[in-house]
């Protein structure tokens, strides 16, 4: 992972349903404010077309990208297992704002915090609940609430490879003790063995 100050453009990676591209509105212009002062790319894997909740004919996720991030290097890619692996490895940092006025949205799972730590890619999000649990338990402070956070918490973990190591180390941790296939099968024994004992 190369510092922001480095001669290639620091490159962030979001991936998600296309819905979930909405998620870039309160960071959107913070990427804009950004990317004068530092190189930068934003690396999108996604639905290239999806259909909105409510919305009679399908939206294009290149069209939705203009809009939230006009004059930011921006680059589209059609979701899938391996090229997310592959451009999420040559990224410095995954980025996971949600639309936290959305309750269906805000009160989702870790998963995609997991999936990017699993590839050993640093992570910064909006400040979930479980975002905020799960970084809690170890011991970072990268889920944001504000646009002020994210362009405070984004410009931190710009600048400093110790940082991202950090949460990316934290995370690997975090995977090794509580989502690993043994732990995973140990709590699996203990809710069978709780419901066969009642």
């Amino acid at each position: 992972m190369a510092d922001c100050q480095a001669l290639r453009p620091f490159r962030l990676v979001w991936e998600g349903v296309g819905d979930s591209l909405l998620g870039f509105g309160p960071l959107a212009p913070v990427l804009r404010e950004l990317a004068r002062e530092f190189p930068l790319e934003v690396h999108l894997l996604t639905d290239l077309r999806f259909r909105r909740m409510n919305h009679l004919f399908p939206s294009e996720s290149r069209q939705l990208l203009r809009r939230l991030l006009p004059g930011v290097p921006s680059y589209l890619y059609e979701w899938n297992k391996s090229m997310l692996s592959t451009i999420a490895c040559h990224c410095d940092l995954a980025v996971l704002p949600v639309d936290m006025s959305n309750p269906m949205v805000r009160d989702k799972a870790e998963n995609r915090l997991m999936l990017f730590w699993r590839m050993g890619v640093p992570c910064a999000t909006s400040a979930t609940p479980a975002f905020q649990r799960v970084f809690g338990e170890c011991g970072l402070r990268d889920g944001f609430q504000s646009a002020e956070d994210w362009r405070r918490g984004l410009a931190r973990l710009m600048a400093s490879q110790e940082e991202r190591c950090r949460n990316a180390d934290a995370g690997r941790a975090y995977l090794a003790e509580r989502v690993s296939e043994p732990q995973l099968l140990a709590n699996w024994d203990h809710l069978i063995e709780a419901v066969m004992a009642s």
